[in-house]
């Protein structure tokens, strides 16, 4: 073992930088959430600890209010950029730098954070381009440089292909602790022949707790669907990845019967909520493109308001309180309802959605695209708002149970 890896093992509260690697600088709420979860509870062991992350776009340094840094990865910052090519610094036209500059922030890290999320999936997966290869290069650079490698609430698969399997053993091998977040990623790495200790914690953001100075900002929508006369459903939508077995059309056909539905026949406001807002990708990644193609097919649009802004992880969070139920697609839109205590129906658009309301006792509340239709959907919601009780004892269980759980986290990732 490297004599550097051997040392932060014994003296695990002698850290002094921890590099983190995601899904990060794409204005994922849910990614951003989990990291911000996993920083301050370690600031709560070691006050000394300094902050930096890989992040898409690094020279806007999203993460200054956090108080984290954001360094330049290998991924190109946009779409077109990114067309025909591999990862910056292995293309033939490609001077090194990149690579030499990424390896030498790795190298004088103590501890490389890989996640949280859902990155060995293989939707789309090249040699050298897709979260797959990058997961595998960024520890085999971690692995060159004695940086200790810590997998942080990973969600495995789908992994469909022989190349993104192979890779995926790769890192889980090379990796030095390894969490998931679900039974069916420590499963699948079993499968893939990894024996060693992999660790089943629940969602990270379910420990993340407001600082109490902080101030709320609630954007006008929000605050125009709740001052009528009506009751309000949070909508937190996402397109289907590739390969799902519903297309993006029929889905959101569905999405707009049943949402006229509740207009005309509940007298329901609905709040669109996006939980990623990233407009430099593809078009569908970012939700309020997404909503804005479900609202189109609405006959009742009216009532339909949509949250555009760009807001703090606390504030994203802070926009399902008052609701009386919520429709998800996203994961963290779910796991944001339901820590508010609101009655919550998941789409399950992949296995994680149905690990989480497992792991919330309500396996009854998510709902399989294949079978999707818009009674199904209302009438699992109106269960869920006669069921509320289930949700605010939940609600008190999290808050119980969350602290313990960022905690395991992070006494795993210092090693103490």
């Amino acid at each position: 073992m490297h004599l550097k890896t051997s040392l932060l093992t014994i003296l695990g509260h002698c850290m002094k930088k921890i590099l983190f690697a995601g899904a990060y600088g794409i204005d994922s709420y849910g990614d951003d959430a989990s990291m911000l979860a996993l920083t301050k509870a370690i600031k709560s062991k070691n006050k000394e600890i300094n902050f930096k992350v890989i992040a898409r776009h690094h020279h806007e340094q999203k993460y200054n209010q956090y108080g984290i840094k954001s360094i330049e990865g290998l991924e190109y910052e946009d779409k077109i950029s990114s067309q025909g090519k591999w990862l910056k610094g292995f293309n033939p036209e490609d001077s090194g730098k990149p690579i030499y500059k990424l390896f030498k922030e790795i190298e004088s890290a103590d501890l490389l954070i890989v996640g949280a999320g859902n990155f060995l999936v293989d939707y789309s997966i090249d040699i050298l381009k897709g979260p797959v290869p990058i997961f595998l290069i960024l520890t085999l650079m971690a692995k060159m440089a004695g940086t200790q490698i810590f997998w942080f609430g990973i969600s495995v698969g789908p992994l469909n292909t022989r190349l993104g399997k192979k890779m995926s053993f790769l890192s889980g091998i090379l990796g030095d602790k390894l969490t998931v977040r679900d039974h069916d990623s420590q499963r699948i790495l079993k499968d893939l022949g990894i024996f060693k200790d992999v660790i089943v914690l629940p969602d990270p953001v379910l420990g993340l707790k407001r600082d109490t100075k902080s101030d709320t900002k609630r954007p006008n929508n929000f605050l125009e669907a709740h001052s009528q006369a009506k009751k309000v459903i949070c909508v937190s939508l996402r397109a289907l990845p590739s390969g799902a077995r519903l297309s993006n059309e029929d889905f959101f056909n569905i999405l707009a019967k049943t949402f006229d539905k509740l207009i005309q026949e509940y007298n329901y406001n609905l709040l669109f909520i996006p939980q990623c807002v990233y407009e430099k990708g593809e078009f569908l990644a970012d939700d309020r493109n997404v909503n804005s193609a479900v609202i189109s097919k609405i006959h009742n649009s009216q009532s339909c308001f949509q949250i555009t802004e760009k807001l703090s992880v606390y504030d994203q969070i802070d926009l399902y309180s008052n609701a009386t139920a919520s429709i998800c697609t996203r994961l963290h839109g779910s796991v944001f309802s339901i820590m508010k205590g609101i009655p919550t129906i998941g789409l399950n658009y992949n296995k994680k959605v149905k690990e989480f309301y497992e792991w919330c006792d309500l396996p009854d509340f998510t709902l399989d695209l294949e079978s999707l239709e818009p009674n199904k959907i209302i009438v699992s919601l109106n269960i869920a708002i006669e069921q509320r009780n289930k949700f605010r004892l939940l609600k008190k269980r999290i808050e119980g149970e969350g602290e313990d759980i960022i905690d395991k986290y992070a006494t795993l990732a210092l090693g103490s």
